[in-house]
């Protein structure tokens, strides 16, 4: 397992190969996902209690949030896809500003990745300008590194203001 990068990869996997979980940030560049991944759905409109990208998703917990009464944690949200039979051969995990991910929720989505053993799974690091996500961030480059088919996309190694809104938080919808 690696670090993901223009080198990586034989061939770009298509939108419609990828299941994509996440929080705000992939809320900010939905439309840059859209056009880096054509054919990529999200299971229903961004902030749908259906779709799979929601802007204060949790790793692990359930919340109230955007006057939705219930806003699924990326791992339940994993485990509906799983259960559908819905999951694509590559998985984008795209949370963990909100929560962090901590070793119980490590556990938790290999668990519920060991019946998808052809899975490509990319991790994806998190990044706030006021909060320290150095231990959830090295729980991930750990999977990366111990489990075949993880790769890492280290947003949190990024230093280009280009890439980052005012915020200095989310991306840029424009190639952040």
């Amino acid at each position: 397992s690696e670090c993901l990068n223009s080198d990586t990869l034989s061939s770009r996997p298509s939108g419609d190969e990828i299941t994509w979980i996440g929080d705000s940030y992939s809320t900010g560049a939905q439309a840059l996902i859209e056009a880096s991944f054509p054919g990529i759905s999200f299971g229903g409109s961004v902030n749908d209690a259906n779709s799979t990208i929601q802007a204060c998703k949790n790793v692990a917990m359930d919340t109230d949030c955007n006057a939705n009464p219930t806003n699924p944690s990326a791992l339940n949200v994993l485990k509906r896809v799983v259960t559908a039979g819905e999951l694509k051969p590559w998985l984008v995990m795209a949370v963990g500003t909100n929560e962090g991910w901590s070793n119980e929720s490590i556990a938790e989505l290999k668990q519920i990745l060991s019946g998808a053993r052809d899975a490509k799974v990319v991790m994806v690091t998190s990044k706030t300008a006021n909060s320290d996500y150095t231990e959830s961030n090295e729980r991930l480059r750990r999977l990366v590194n111990e489990e075949d088919d993880y790769y890492l996309a280290d947003w949190a190694a990024v230093s280009d203001p280009s890439y980052f809104a005012e915020d200095s938080i989310h991306p840029v919808s424009n190639g952040g």
